[in-house]
């Protein structure tokens, strides 16, 4: 009888120490859960409401420092023959730049007189021009004074517009190149010298040891082809912006 009673004791005894094994397996469990549980919410932090997700297509170009937007539109194209009877093709796009900021900021764009094709590309010399906002409408007949008014913008290809808070400025940028050459160049983007990582795969004549600040300076990228796809591309340098406080 004593025996018996002995082997009962033995397995309430085991009965119990499972139990515990038991509960300190769901535990353990439950800990671990909550541990992954909080990884993964660091791992992931979410945007809050209040704070705006910004995506830039590829021919908007923000000035994040300066408060400056850029919006590049499509580019057009027409040929001319100007006073001496020179035959040229004309390609530009339209441009809208914005001053998002609440102080002036002054805009001063000028380009050389010529430029060079990229080295083995062509024998020519081309223009890159300022041209008014007239070119730049949609819908509008191209008329003989614009294209006589050209040659202004051929002899002087400088702008310089201080631009209020929330003030647009609207113009069009183009290139000039001769139709007896089949060396086509075309204005891509105006951009502030900041965006420029986005286009590392294209020659820079943009001289990197400069004094002006690249958030304050104001590029133009060019496009070269031989009438398929574009070949190769150019970052030129054309100006830059000052803030005004």
């Amino acid at each position: 009888m004593p025996l018996v009673t002995l082997q009962v004791g033995l397995s309430l005894t085991n009965v119990a120490s499972e139990r515990s094994a038991d509960s300190e397996c769901v535990r353990f469990r439950t800990i671990l859960g909550l541990l992954i549980l909080l990884m993964g919410c660091s791992a992931n932090p979410q945007t809050s409401k209040g704070e705006p997700q910004i995506e830039n297509g590829p021919n908007l170009h923000p000035a994040a420092r300066t408060g400056l937007r850029i919006d590049n539109g499509i580019n057009r194209g027409t040929g001319y023959t100007d006073a001496l009877g020179t035959d040229h093709n004309l390609r530009y796009i339209p441009i809208t730049i914005t001053n998002d900021s609440t102080n002036p900021i002054h805009l001063q764009i000028a380009f050389s007189k010529e430029y060079e094709y990229p080295i083995a590309f062509c024998d020519a010399q081309f223009n890159v021009i300022p041209m008014p906002k007239v070119w730049a409408l949609d819908g509008g007949e191209i008329t003989d004074r614009m294209f006589d008014e050209l040659k202004h913008s051929v002899n002087k290809p400088s702008v310089n517009k201080t631009l209020e808070p929330g003030e647009e400025f609207v113009l069009a940028i183009g290139t000039r190149y001769p139709r007896a050459k089949n060396c086509f160049v075309l204005p891509n983007a105006l951009f502030v010298q900041g965006d420029s990582l986005k286009f590392q795969a294209c020659e820079s004549r943009i001289d990197q040891g400069g004094a002006t600040d690249p958030q304050l300076a104001v590029g133009l990228k060019l496009d070269f082809n031989r009438g398929e796809s574009n070949e190769s591309c150019m970052i030129i340098p054309c100006g830059q912006i000052r803030l005004l406080r």
